[in-house]
């Protein structure tokens, strides 16, 4: 927005005026005033001898008497051209000088960079009582002439004027050429806003408001459509749809203007009719609700911009074919097989089944019975192009078990000798050899390498492998075997109660039952007879004494499975 400020001061209220500055301004670049291009400054000089504030660069200044300080901020980008002169009391032209420094981006920054030291952009120290500004054009004189490039808006100028004869006159500067321009609303302070945008044939509240606490105003506003009000606070109620925008003048007592403007955006009031068919369990968004049986739906509605209008939606719903998918298992073994369904079949719709997004040839029934691996679905489509595909049911087909008896450590063993088995290795596979009675004797029957007993002529044994997916494999295996009746005798004893060999007992096979165990000593005396056949001989004699250590001769009568009796004869040492 671009302010314009005219300020004419006749000479007796500038030097009232622009006096209650005077003071403030020769502090220095921080509190220098705000100056505005279109405006003529008249004012009062500082005469009182003082001296511009130490820190700056004052370039091309041999000195700096009598000081004020003055800034401007470009509105317009272009060139500009300003004029200063200064006189004395009776009109007579006296010495000005100037010194200029920028651009900067704000007041504070610019007064930073000038009391850092930073060298002015432009000055003269000439004897003259007229000195040019220029931006994009020529100003300065002799060492502190230059042509700085044109002003772009928002760039802040901070300006010196001194008083180099300290006689007491005044001092007067105004824009004389350039296309640019200074932004007038830093000198007003006049800001005109709205209540915001509205729809059509709602009002508009207007405000406008000055910086300036010393001066009184009337408010004059213009705007779209010939609008035009006087007050500080108005209201328009625009018709038209579009942007409006609206500009406040202020006036204040002496005659001076400042210009300024909102923006606003008026939305249309509208009725639309739309018509919208969509399938059953789909929804439409009718602005603000969202939608689903069909109907007419008629009324004043909120647009997107908050404007009441009406909205008129033809909704038609169209049904979907049912679809619902189910299957027996989602993983199955080599071999078999497990049918996926469509539970709830429809007569209007059309189906089709797919294995990984590929039509399964011929299969357009509620069931398909699947053997391969791969993702399983069905789509229906209605007679109104109503699509519903069905949910995905994976399948896949597992690798079978193996189940391989790799051999028999030994076949034809006596009765309850064992024979360790194997299976095939396979990995991640459990194993259960059976029956369970065949391998109890060491609980191996869930293991690769089992341990089965022998226990009759032939002997079925039976291995199942269940891989890590669950499928099972079989494998049998015939162990066959033979009564043993031979018994085994050890050839020597120690009974010295360390535990070891501490008794004298034949090793019988658990169908070997004893009859009759007699022990005689060299001379044909007995020593022992079946006293504890569970344990056998403990090397006492029957009187409890020790028997000595020597070689004796033992007889056993045993039964085996045949029913038969055998004997066994031999000799054994006792050792001490």
């Amino acid at each position: 927005m671009k302010s314009l400020f005219t300020f004419w001061l006749p000479c007796l209220v500038g030097l009232l005026f622009t006096g209650q500055y005077a003071a403030a301004q020769s502090d220095g670049p921080c509190n220098a005033s705000p100056f505005c291009s279109d405006s003529s400054y008249f004012f009062a000089n500082v005469a009182d001898g003082s001296t511009a504030v130490s820190g700056p660069n004052y370039g091309c200044l041999g000195s700096e008497p009598n000081a004020v300080w003055y800034f401007m901020q470009i509105g317009t980008a272009g060139t500009m051209e300003i004029t200063m002169v200064q006189t004395n009391t009776g009109g007579t032209q006296i010495d000005v000088d100037f010194a200029m420094w920028g651009p900067f981006t704000s007041l504070e920054s610019g007064c930073q960079e000038i009391m850092g030291g930073v060298a002015p952009l432009q000055c003269s120290y000439s004897a003259s009582g007229t000195e040019t500004i220029g931006l994009g054009t020529q100003g300065g004189y002799a060492g502190g002439q230059s042509t700085p490039p044109p002003a772009q808006v928002g760039e802040i100028y901070i300006v010196v004027l001194t008083n180099y004869s300290q006689s007491p006159g005044n001092i007067s500067f105004n824009q004389t050429g350039g296309d640019g321009s200074a932004d007038c609303g830093i000198v007003c302070g006049l800001s005109a806003s709205s209540s915001g945008n509205t729809c059509q044939g709602q009002p508009i509240a207007l405000s406008a408001s000055t910086t300036d606490t010393i001066n009184s105003f009337t408010y004059y506003w213009t705007g779209s459509n010939g609008f035009s009000a006087i007050g500080k606070n108005v209201t328009d109620v625009p018709q038209s749809s579009g942007t409006v925008t609206y500009t406040v003048m202020s006036i204040n007592q002496e005659g001076d203007t400042c210009f300024a403007n909102t923006t606003d955006t008026v939305f249309p009031t509208y009725h639309n009719i739309t018509n919208q068919e969509i399938c059953l369990g789909e929804t439409y968004t009718f602005f603000d609700q969202v939608v689903f049986q069909p109907g007419t739906y008629d009324s004043m509605f909120t647009s997107i911009n908050g404007c009441d209008s009406l909205i008129t939606l033809n909704l038609t719903v169209n049904p979907l074919p049912e679809v619902t998918i189910s299957a027996s298992a989602n993983g199955i073994c080599e071999g078999d097989s497990t049918v996926i369904r469509n539970e709830h079949p429809s007569s209007f719709a059309t189906y089709q089944w797919y294995n990984n997004d590929n039509p399964i040839q011929g299969a357009t029934a509620d069931a398909y019975a699947a053997t391969n691996p791969g993702n399983y679905f069905f789509v229906g489509i209605s007679d109104k192009n109503c699509t519903d595909t069905s949910n995905t049911v994976p399948l896949q087909v597992y690798p079978p078990a193996v189940a391989e008896i790799i051999g028999a450590s030994r076949q034809d063993v006596c009765f309850e000798d064992t024979v360790s088995v194997s299976a095939k290795a396979v990995e991640n596979s459990q194993y259960h050899w059976s029956p369970e009675k065949v391998f109890r004797s060491d609980a191996s029957y869930f293991y690769q390498n089992a341990t089965a007993t022998v226990t009759d002529w032939k002997v079925p044994v039976y291995l199942m492998v269940m891989n890590s997916y669950g499928c099972r494999a079989f494998d049998t295996a015939m162990l066959t075997g033979h009564p043993c009746c031979d018994v085994y005798t050890p050839t020597a004893f120690s009974p010295n109660g360390d535990g070891l060999n501490d008794y004298f007992m034949p090793k019988l096979r658990p169908y070997q039952v004893v009859s009759s165990f007699t022990i005689f000593d060299r001379y044909g005396n007995l020593v022992y007879e079946n006293t504890n056949p569970k344990k056998g001989w403990d090397g006492y004699l029957p009187s409890g004494e020790q028997a000595a250590q020597d070689t004796y001769m033992y007889m056993i009568q045993y039964t085996c499975t045949d029913g038969q009796t055998y004997t066994d004869k031999g000799d054994v040492t006792l050792l001490r």
